[in-house]
């Protein structure tokens, strides 16, 4: 298949303050990635929660480093060149990105509309983690509600998370997908399809 042919690869972004757990949503999605897919892993750190780039290799993961600022001004450049180097280097069937608490979301998500990316690749959901033991739906700080508002995935992290924390979240934002942990089958609805 030539590279016109190839269709655009699915993009899922992952955003969320430090220590909500997207390294560890990422790495717990790598259990559902079909035999003989490749998938590329763009990472905000290689290092303290990434597993060694070449264990993963030898899985079909390809994992790059991202020392991108905001994807969508001071690390725009730098974002386009390391999906369009993915695509080219790696050939991936589906790209997850770790972006940078901080990223203004919803700008980042107009660049998956630029025509010239559009042809590489797809975005297919922006995924915000966010530990339900560190913040109240009824009280999230700005920042947090502006990149909620724009996700079409929450996953709650954090242990013990109860129903009732899931129905706040719900009516909080309804018409988001809410997924409860980091681990296990519901985790598998935020790639969707392909």
């Amino acid at each position: 298949m030539n590279e016109q042919a190839r269709p655009a690869t699915p993009v899922t972004l992952f955003a969320g303050p430090r220590g909500a757990g997207k390294s560890k949503a990422i790495l717990s999605l790598l259990e559902f990635k079909p035999e003989g897919e490749r998938w590329t892993l763009i990472v905000e750190e290689l290092g303290n929660t990434m597993p060694d780039p070449g264990s993963l290799a030898k899985t079909g993961v390809a994992v790059r480093g991202a020392p991108y600022g905001c994807p969508c001004c001071t690390g725009n450049l730098t974002m386009r060149v390391s999906l369009a180097r993915a695509v080219r280097e790696t050939r991936p069937d589906r790209i997850l990105v770790e972006l940078p608490w901080g990223a203004h979301l919803a700008k980042t998500r107009s660049l998956f509309g630029d025509s010239l990316l559009a042809k590489s690749v797809s975005l297919r959901g922006l995924v915000i983690v966010i530990d339900v033991g560190a913040v109240d739906p009824a009280d999230l700080p700005v920042p947090l509600r502006e990149a909620l508002d724009v996700s079409d995935t929450i996953l709650l992290s954090g242990s013990g998370i109860r129903s009732e924390q899931i129905s706040d979240f719900s009516r909080a934002f309804p018409g988001k997908q809410i997924v409860a942990g980091i681990q296990g089958s519901p985790l598998s609805r935020l790639l969707g399809p392909r």
